[in-house]
């Protein structure tokens, strides 16, 4: 019988007995050889997972958000994504936002069409003041796109409630950092789990507010009761909109950042003022004044 050579390395290999038989080893060879997907696929899996509870969180806080702004005007969204669709809120916002008044839009659209116009001029509006919007059209706005009103919406925070005061994000940091030097149990490390026991918020405010809050009154451990305190004071006290709410951030390993930067944000604006009265929703568009 003519013998051929067998070579059982584990890509292809043919013994001569018996052709096309795998020699004895070689599935081994090739199973080992495979790499192991599933933890790959395991953390994958995983990252989404912690993406979508930031995108949840995000979508609540930016919501509460935008209806901080509408309040003067009475109006209010219930779903970010569906109420946007017809441009009228996005306009309305901006109008609050910088002051500006939009001279032509259809307030009561009825057809796609017409809310793209709105869109378009709400993006339009948003350009001329020298915003640089990546990757959003009116067509994704007026298609409730979450993503993109997530980027959208942080973009108008950082105009219209940090860069407006001077600040970025890093300088807002080191405020909180500088202002919370020697309270016990505040670390400042980032924007995320730093603030999660409420003991950091409490700390920013009886700096600043000291009649506001008693720093003495929150306790390491009490992570919601603490947040309830501190939400509640500044809201009674420092009319800081309640942004967040206490369940959505006690002791919560992968809170959204960008939810912690803005209701900071807010803090530092009410800085040294006094308590104010919930001011009274504007009659006309024009009299909506921008945000403090």
């Amino acid at each position: 019988a003519l013998w051929i050579a067998a070579d059982c390395r584990p890509d292809s290999v043919i013994c001569a007995r018996e052709p096309r038989e795998l020699c004895p080893g070689a599935e081994h060879h090739k199973a080992s050889a495979m790499p192991d997907v599933a933890p790959m696929e395991d953390h994958n899996k995983r990252m989404a997972e912690i993406r979508e509870k930031h995108d949840e969180m995000q979508l609540r806080t930016f919501t509460r958000w935008w209806n901080s702004v509408l309040s003067r005007r009475k109006m209010k969204v219930e779903d970010l994504c569906e109420d946007v669709k017809t441009g009228v809120l996005p306009i309305n916002l901006y109008e609050c936002l910088s002051g500006a008044l939009v001279k032509r839009y259809v307030a009561e659209p009825k057809t796609r069409f017409a809310m793209m116009e709105n869109n378009a001029t709400f993006i339009s509006q948003l350009k001329a003041k020298g915003m640089r919007l990546v990757n959003i059209a009116a067509e994704d706005v007026t298609d409730g796109n979450r993503k993109l009103l997530l980027g959208l919406t942080w973009t108008l925070i950082l105009r219209y409630e940090i860069q407006k005061y001077g600040d970025d994000e890093q300088e807002l940091l080191r405020w909180v950092r500088d202002s919370t030097k020697g309270y016990s149990g505040v670390e400042i490390t980032s924007w995320s789990d730093s603030f999660v026991s409420g003991l950091a918020f409490g700390a920013l405010i009886n700096k600043h507010e000291p009649s506001v809050l008693d720093y003495d009154s929150l306790s390491q451990g009490s992570s919601l009761s603490n947040l309830e305190s501190v939400f509640s004071a500044a809201e009674a006290k420092l009319g800081v909109p309640r942004l967040i709410e206490p369940a959505e951030l006690a002791d919560n390993p992968y809170a959204d950042d960008r939810s912690v930067i803005t209701y900071v944000a807010k803090l530092r604006q009410a800085r040294g003022a006094p308590a104010r009265p919930r001011a009274r929703p504007a009659r006309t568009r024009a009299a909506c004044t921008p945000s403090r």
